[in-house]
């Protein structure tokens, strides 16, 4: 409009969304993220987004869909496996979003959601039970979302948000690895006879998930125990792989396993800890499984 030339739509719609982009790099990039993939990574996914068709399919489906839609739900706020699950979902759609976008609706949005699950008991009984597999997905829900908020954060969010992440969390899992010397949550004692069991590696990654998330505002002695304790079991659960991508649990329990797993390793990457997936080459394999045991079935066949 200013120099008085038409500018065809689909090149007007790239030159906007580019400006958008840069925008947001500039808010929400930060050097503090630290958990499940970094900048350089969301760089690569927005370009992707736009490039592949079917790529640009699921990133129109995220932005267009299930991201509006989530903005209409009143924030989690109730104990329980299945709750923490949707917690997880929760948190990573809102801030994944957010760290896309930089559109201010998710940062609030998000905001809201971490401060309604500070103040659930991650341990309680509830839809779906409780225990130690619902305190996984609550940390792993407040302890990312907490991580990729960043600055948006206001300042008594934040308060509430590292109050739980440290009482409901790091103090408790802490006390756990002090006090059973982390032999109940070892890789090695668990009751399958190869790399333990899917629970075993889900807890020790969202420990460490959490442990990463508080480095700089957490108690010191706590943090370094968890993330020591739970880089160490980690990495063995990455190990119960070899030497060719089975699962000893089946192919269900064993996405539940590498889930956490993987986003374990990648945060452990990007904290400078070690390149803990690059290291294990049997995980290539581990499609080769799920086709294997999964087709021409479509069954999951466990245990």
């Amino acid at each position: 409009r200013r120099t008085g030339t038409l500018i065809h739509t689909t090149t007007y719609r790239r030159l906007k969304f580019r400006r958008r982009m840069i925008i947001a790099t500039a808010l929400v990039a930060s050097p503090g993220i630290r958990l499940v993939f970094d900048d350089d990574q969301l760089a690569k996914a927005n370009q992707t987004a736009h490039a592949d068709p079917d790529a640009k399919r699921l990133y129109d489906e995220l932005i267009n869909n299930q991201g509006p839609a989530l903005l209409a739900e009143s924030p989690a706020g109730k104990p329980g496996l299945n709750p923490g699950r949707d917690a997880v979902k929760h948190t990573y759609l809102l801030g994944g979003i957010l760290r896309l976008t930089g559109d201010s609706r998710y940062a609030k949005r998000l905001e809201q959601e971490l401060v309604a699950l500070a103040g659930v008991d991650w341990f309680a009984k509830g839809d779906g039970g409780g225990g130690w597999l619902a305190w996984s997905e609550f940390s792993n829900a407040v302890s990312v979302g907490f991580d990729w908020a960043g600055s948006t954060l206001s300042a008594d969010a934040k308060v509430k948000v590292v109050s739980a992440l440290q009482s409901r969390g790091l103090s408790k899992i802490a006390k756990e690895y002090k006090e059973s010397g982390g032999e109940k949550w070892s890789v090695n004692t668990g009751p399958c006879s190869q790399g333990g069991y899917n629970g075993v590696c889900v807890m020790n990654g969202a420990a460490l998930l959490l442990a990463l998330a508080l480095k700089d505002v957490g108690p010191a002695a706590d943090v370094q125990l968890v993330t020591a304790r739970a880089t160490q079991q980690v990495q063995l659960c990455l190990d119960a792989w070899a030497p060719n991508g089975i699962w000893p649990e089946g192919p269900q329990y064993g996405n539940y396993a590498l889930r956490y797993g993987m986003d374990a390793a990648e945060s452990a990457r990007i904290s400078g800890l070690g390149a803990w997936l690059a290291e294990r080459p049997h995980l290539r394999h581990v499609g080769e499984f799920y086709s294997q045991i999964v087709a021409p079935s479509k069954v999951y066949n466990n245990w």
